[in-house]
Parts: structure tokens; C-alpha cells; sequence
């Protein structure tokens, strides 16, 4: 894994810009997953913040290289909630919310590339996009085409429950790397986020070593400590003494050495494990002395041979040859005093006399798991292939709030499992919203179709101020030219516009986008608008504008020239425009046979929105796809209807949208057939409240439109009470209400259903 990184590394630094070279990270990352490794975007950033050995100057070109754009460090403010040049404390994740459609999964993924590039938070940058968006068509073609089939599994999470993991929480700062033969007494643990961990001579990770560790370790091996020192003591005295036996002295047992006798039954124990299970002398404290050196001479040599041997030739109260007796014996027990100081050793106490297991956890393991493997320890270490990544302290973990998070396409935080110890930092959204912040967020919200028209705004007023890879100096003078010639023209004066906004943006170098990342935002835009617009039938002013402006931007990467094919002030329909449609016929032609694979499979719920105390879902139909809506229709409510949901109120719209020739043509077809809302409530009292609000607020939204009510007998009184008599009001057997109407005339949830809901 080191090598991957390292050389995508080289590659990113080497590479000149500008450039956009998120296909090559992900192609990179990719290209492991044969091997059976598993790397991901965020591997690779926590290795580029803690292990490149890369300065944070460094580490922003790689970033901004791999997102394709450089903007002023400014730019972070209009975005998210932090100070010039500041950070967020801890990690950002931008989401999506539940069932993704394309409008959240472009907003989020075009967030999260401006929180990475802009390196906005201190730890990592994450993207999360819950369950699985790959079904979606526009996806396969935006995304897994792009960037090939594994582009989810690199780039984003998938949780429907936020959370952090390790690689969030994990630091390099203050952890210590020691080798098994170090010394437990060279370290110095002063504070509270210093930290030690051992690895053995390939780098492996063999322990922690942590303030707490020091005094109960020392604690074991001082009782050794006592014991040497009292059996020195007493050799010498019975080596200078006439009386003195040194044969009884080898053969008195541990346990009946003084030091032991004043030891407390809790730290004769710990001796005992500590000379059975880690000096490996199987009787503990019951054995002699003389074992103790015999076996720990015959495995380590640590000269007790060599003075057993000489004691035995030296005759009781010899003056002669003490002075080597002592030096032999003071060295052999050095030996020994310096084996038992170092980490090895230490690392076997805890494990062998306390029964401690190796405090380390994976990368991916989440921050609720770590808090339980933490207990009362000061940190954790992370680990990998057992290989150290980094440390957890303890004080980290207290914080109340551990990291944030970035809403796309949604504002209600019960869309998604967002937990307390992540904050709302930045909201980008069009629908109704309930929000509570602790502090202040950066909130761009706005009355439009789409969350992806304000996305394109804002990248519209961040690149306008950047160097491009677009036309040349001489292509720009050129056209400043031919804009003061034409100076009474409209359009000449909107190209003279933008051409002045090159010229300003690279007189000021304040930085670049790449023309490969100008056009992937671009596009990336135009789908989702389109997509949440059904082709512009439902659009607000902004929208329309947006829309031109990106469909000419693309144009003009395209030519490499800035040019204008379509006209803002004309009031030719839009969807007619030929350079419009050349981008969006393809795909809708796609989008009726996928429509035509979901009806028979009864795959319903791919857009399904969790709205207050309702369960809203949508299945977007068009014409060519009627007859197999009503070949399938039966079986299609029977899935919904059993479909299981926390939710007292489950709304199904069936809808028709215009096909995409049609709409070019400008020819609307009269529809033979009829577009339905279903709407079931729980047997309870909140379900009827609920659905009553509901179908009040409903007919009072659509008063002018004729609506035909089908229901249950039982529901018929409710049904007149809440809406009056005067209704066209049919009966059936099943227990659920359907509402029909003209087909394509209620299309949208956010207009037509949100503000029906309680």
C-alpha cells in the first residue's frame, strides 16, 4: 500500500498544471482491487496529511491537482463556515440523502471536491452517497463511464447512518516509534497526547506503550529488581564471610528471598507470572536461585555460567580472586536488569502478567466501536496489515463534537442518521427546510427545481476569477476586437463579457480550473437540472438561466472559444434549442428503456424521499412506456403496498413527463390515460391525522385542476367531511386512496406534494 501511494504521490507532485487527475487516483486505486486490496480516497488522503512527509503547501498542489482546480483560499468562506485560511476541526463528510436521484449525487460529489481541494478540514474529507446509486442511467454515464466501474467504492461511503471511523480520529502527533530492544526507561511520556508504539525489525506492530503503562509494568519488574539486588548482596557476603554458604544460597527458592516475604499476596503473584510467563522459568517464585540463572544463562547468556563456574573453584574466605566473583556477578545481573528493561519484555507483562490485549484497531473501524475498546486507556493505536497508521487519544474522543458534516439537496437532518457528535457546517438545498445549528453554518438556499442551478452559480462566480487552458491571447484579442466593432450587439457585448473576465482572471493569477473539471461540473449540472426539471417542464426563471449559461460554457469548451449558441432574451422555448437537445436526446432515449426495465422488474422506490412523517415515492413514466405501466400496474402497487416503513403516511405518485422529441418538436400530444397519486396511512389516529392533512392541503394546492377521488367505503365519510361533498368520489375494495388527474399536469414533489405534508 506504501508503494501505491508513494508513487501516485511522485506522479501528483511531478504533474504540471493545469491538470484534473481524479481518473488517474481512482484508476491507481482501482487497479490494487485485483490483488485483493481495498484502498480507497480517504487511505490515500490520511497518508498524504500524516505520512508523505509533504509540507501543507504541498499537500493543497497535490489536492488541487487531483480535483483539477486551484481557487484563492478565500473561496473556502463562501462555501463553509471557516475563517481565511482556517480549518474545521476534525473530518467533513458531504452527503446525499436517502435513495440518492442524480440532483443529490451530483450536488454532493461536486461539494465534496471543493471541501477536498479546499482543504477545509483538519482530517479527512469524506463523500458519502447511501445505499447504491448506480442504477441510476445518468450515473452509469457521468460517473462509471468516466471513471470507471469501482468509482463509488474508491471515492464515497455508502452509510444511511453517518459515522467517523479511525482514519478520522487517528493522528502522527506525538506518537513515538520503538524498536523491541529499546528501553523502556530512555522514554519520556510528559502530556497527555504522547504515545509509543513498538514495532518489531519489519516494521510490525508488536504494542502500545502509554503513560499508564509505565508505573504497573515497573511495578512487575521491580519485584525482580529487589530480588536481584538482595541475592547480589548476600553472594558477596557469604563470598568475603567464613561462615558464608553460597551453595544454600543457590538453592534457597525465590519465595523465600526477604524482599519477597514484605511483598503484599497481590505483588507475589505478579512476580510469579512474570518469571513463569515472560522469563519462561516454569516453577515462578518456587524456584532456586541457581535455576534462575541456569535457565536464564541458557537462553539468553548472560554470564551466570562463567560465575557459578568460579564460585565453585573458590575456596570460603579467599581474599584472592573476589574482586572478579563480584565483577562477574554484577555484570550477569546488569545483563539481566537490561533485558528486563526494554520493550519486549515490557510488552510481555502486559500481556502475560495483566492479560492485556494489543490496544489497536483497523482504519474502518468506527468511532462508536473505539469507544468501547478505549475504556479507561489514553489511546488507541490504528493499525494496518500491522503496519502503525496512527493514534487515538483518549482527550480526542471527549470532544462533544467529533467532525462535521455537508448537506447536499436536503436540509432535514432526519433524511439521514446524522449522530450528536457531528455538526451541520454547510447546507446547499431547494426544499422546504427545518434546521437547528449549534453554530453558525454556511446555508445556501434557494426557490429553485434544482439543488444543482445553485451548485452551477457558485462555480460560475468561483471560476470566472481563474486562469483557464481556454482560448489563446491572440484568440482573446481577436475577440475583444470583434466585440468593440459590434459594441450595439446584445450578444457580441455578453461574449465581450466573459472575454474581459479571462483577461481580468489571468492578469491576476489568482489561480486555475482545468477545462477537463470546467466541463465534467458543467455537465454534471446540465443532467441533474434536467433530470429534476423533467426536460424544463417545471422550471423557475433561475433555472431557465442557469441552464443556457451552462449549455453555452460547454459549447465554448467544447470550440475551445467563447461563443454563445443560445440566446437568454429569446422566447423560443428552450427544450427546442438543437445545441440543448444535443445533449439531452441520447439520454432520454436511454431513460424510457430504463423506465421499461424498472416497470418489469417493480423496481419503484429508486426515488423514494422521506418527507416529515410521510414516505413520498415517485416513478416517472413517459408516453412510450404506458402500456407497459398498465401490464405491470397491478403488480407495481401491490409492491408498494407492502412495502414496510416507520412512516404513518406512503405516497406512490405515478407521473407522465414528456419524451424528449416531443418536447423538441414542440408537439404535446393529448394523453388517453390518466397519472395517479396513491395514498395509504397507518391504522392509527397519527396516520389519519395525517392523510387528512394531507388531502386537505392537496386539493386546496390543485383547486382548479379536476381531480377524481377512488377509496375504501370506510374512508368515504372522512374523504366528504375533510373535503366536502362536491367531489368526483368513487368507491373500491382496496384499503388504500388513489387521486386521478390529467396526465402530466402534477409532476412535481417539491411543488405539489412537500407543502401538502405535515
Amino acid at each position: 500500500m506504501l508503494n501505491v501511494f508513494q508513487s501516485l504521490t511522485k506522479f501528483l507532485m511531478e504533474h504540471p498544471t493545469p491538470c484534473f487527475l481524479l481518473h488517474e487516483v481512482v484508476k491507481r486505486l482501482e487497479g490494487k482491487i485485483s490483488e485483493g486490496m481495498q484502498l480507497s480516497i480517504s487511505d490515500y488522503e490520511f497518508y498524504l496529511r500524516h505520512h508523505s512527509n509533504l509540507s501543507l503547501r504541498e499537500q493543497r498542489l497535490v489536492r488541487q491537482k487531483i480535483m483539477g482546480r486551484k481557487a484563492p483560499i478565500e473561496t473556502a468562506q463562501t462555501l463553509f463556515p471557516i475563517s481565511l485560511g482556517g480549518q474545521l476541526p476534525g473530518s467533513i463528510v458531504v452527503t446525499a440523502h436517502m435513495s440518492p436521484d442524480l440532483d443529490t449525487v451530483v450536488s454532493s460529489f461536486n461539494g465534496w471536491m471543493d471541501a477536498f481541494e479546499m482543504d477545509v478540514a483538519e482530517s479527512l474529507h469524506r463523500w458519502n452517497v447511501p445505499n447504491d446509486p448506480k442504477e441510476i442511467l445518468e450515473v452509469k454515464l457521468l460517473f462509471l463511464n468516466q471513471f470507471g466501474p469501482h468509482f463509488f467504492s474508491i471515492l464515497s461511503d455508502n452509510r444511511t447512518a453517518l459515522t467517523l471511523t479511525a482514519l478520522d480520529l487517528a493522528t502522527t502527533q506525538g506518537l513515538k516509534v520503538h524498536r523491541l530492544e529499546d528501553r523502556t526507561l530512555d522514554v519520556s511520556l510528559d502530556g497527555s497526547k504522547h504515545a509509543c508504539c513498538v514495532v518489531d525489525e519489519e516494521g510490525n506492530f508488536c504494542g502500545g506503550w502509554l503513560a499508564e503503562d509505565v508505573e504497573k509494568v515497573r511495578l512487575v519488574i521491580d519485584g525482580l529488581n529487589h530480588c536481584i539486588r538482595w541475592i547480589q548482596n548476600a553472594f558477596f557476603q557469604a563470598l568475603v564471610s567464613q561462615e558464608g554458604n553460597t551453595k544454600n544460597l543457590l538453592e534457597k527458592s525465590l519465595e523465600e528471598l526477604e524482599p519477597v516475604h514484605e511483598f503484599s499476596p497481590a505483588r507475589r503473584k505478579f512476580l510469579d507470572a512474570f518469571l513463569s510467563k515472560v522469563l519462561n522459568i516454569p516453577k515462578g517464585i518456587s524456584a532456586t536461585v541457581e535455576d534462575l540463572m541456569q535457565i536464564l544463562e541458557k537462553k539468553h547468556h548472560f554470564g551466570f555460567l562463567e560465575f557459578l563456574q568460579t564460585a565453585q573453584k573458590h575456596k570460603k574466605g579467599e581474599m584472592e580472586g573476589l574482586e572478579k566473583l563480584f565483577n562477574l556477578l554484577s555484570a550477569a545481573f546488569k545483563k539481566l536488569r537490561a533485558h528486563v528493561d526494554t520493550f519486549s519484555v515490557a510488552l510481555m507483562v502486559k500481556e502475560k502478567v495483566y492479560q492485556e490485549p494489543k490496544m489497536n484497531v483497523h482504519p474502518h473501524t468506527t468511532i462508536e466501536e473505539i469507544n468501547l475498546r478505549i475504556q479507561d486507556r489514553s489511546a488507541i493505536f490504528v493499525t494496518r496489515d500491522n503496519k502503525i497508521e496512527g493514534v487515538i487519544y483518549a482527550s480526542r474522543l471527549r470532544n462533544p463534537t467529533q467532525g462535521f458534516v455537508a448537506l447536499r439537496d436536503f436540509s432535514n437532518p432526519n433524511e439521514i442518521g446524522i449522530p450528536r457528535y457531528l455538526e451541520v457546517a454547510s447546507v446547499l438545498d431547494h426544499h422546504k427546510s427545518d434546521i437547528k445549528t449549534l453554530r453558525v453554518a454556511t446555508i445556501h438556499t434557494m426557490d429553485v427545481q434544482s439543488s444543482n442551478v445553485i451548485g452551477a452559480k457558485l462555480a460560475f462566480d468561483i471560476n470566472k476569477k481563474l486562469v483557464t487552458d481556454g482560448p489563446s491571447e491572440k484568440d482573446l484579442d481577436e475577440m475583444l476586437v470583434l466585440g468593440a466593432k459590434n459594441a450595439s450587439d446584445k450578444k457580441h457585448l455578453r461574449i465581450l463579457e466573459r472575454v474581459l473576465e479571462e483577461r481580468i482572471a489571468r492578469a491576476m493569477s489568482l489561480g486555475w480550473c482545468d477545462s477537463k473539471r470546467e466541463a465534467s461540473d458543467y455537465q454534471m449540472f446540465l443532467y441533474a437540472i434536467l433530470d429534476d426539471t423533467d426536460l424544463l417542464a417545471k422550471k423557475t426563471a433561475l433555472d431557465h438561466e442557469i441552464v443556457v449559461e451552462l449549455v453555452n460554457r460547454l459549447v465554448s469548451l467544447e470550440q475551445n472559444k467563447i461563443t454563445e449558441v443560445i440566446d437568454p432574451t429569446s422566447s423560443k422555448p428552450l427544450i427546442q434549442n438543437p445545441e440543448l437537445y444535443r445533449f439531452y436526446k441520447t439520454v432520454y432515449s436511454l431513460k424510457e428503456e430504463d423506465v421499461e426495465t424498472r416497470l418489469k422488474s417493480l423496481k419503484i422506490f429508486n426515488d423514494t424521499k422521506k418527507q416529515g412523517q410521510a414516505l413520498v415515492s415517485q416513478l416517472k413514466v413517459y408516453p412510450n412506456n404506458i402500456p407497459s405501466l398498465h401490464k405491470t400496474y397491478n403488480s407495481l402497487v401491490k409492491t408498494w403496498v407492502e412495502y414496510e416503513t416507520e412512516q404513518s403516511l406512503k405516497i406512490l405518485m405515478l407521473t407522465t413527463v414528456e419524451g424528449a422529441e416531443d418536447l423538441f418538436k414542440g408537439v404535446k400530444p393529448k394523453q388517453q390515460h390518466k397519472d395517479e397519486i396513491l395514498v395509504s396511512a397507518s391504522d392509527t389516529d397519527e396516520g389519519i391525522t395525517q392523510m387528512s392533512y394531507f388531502l386537505m392541503m392537496f386539493f386546496q394546492l390543485q383547486a382548479k385542476k379536476q381531480i377524481q377521488v377512488v377509496a375504501p367505503k370506510n374512508l368515504k365519510s372522512l374523504i366528504v367531511e375533510v373535503l366536502g361533498s362536491e367531489l368526483d368520489l368513487e368507491e373500491h375494495s382496496h384499503p388504500w386512496i388513489i387521486l386521478k388527474f390529467e396526465a402530466g399536469t402534477i409532476t412535481s414533489r417539491k411543488k405539489d406534494i412537500a407543502p401538502c405534508l405535515k
